[in-house]
């Protein structure tokens, strides 16, 4: 399988990691189930924020990991 994408949103990148994970164990489920299969060492992850300015407390560095399969993403 190729080419699926999670969307969600969060107040913090904790928040969304782990709405992101429910999704990614949704999918490999229904990927198992219909004997399809995901290469998810090729996952990636995006982080887009509506933070602005250029102090370095506005731009805290994103510790969150998102386990997909039986690997996981930063």
């Amino acid at each position: 399988m190729n080419n699926i994408g999670w969307v969600s949103t969060g107040n913090d990148g904790h928040q969304v990691g782990s709405k992101l994970e429910a999704c990614a164990r949704v999918s490999i489920d229904w990927a198992d189930r219909g004997e399809l299969e995901f290469d998810t060492a090729k996952t990636e992850v995006g982080l887009f924020t509506c933070r602005r300015g250029n102090k370095k407390h506005l731009h805290p560095k994103v510790t969150a990991k998102i386990t997909v399969g039986n690997g996981f993403v930063r």
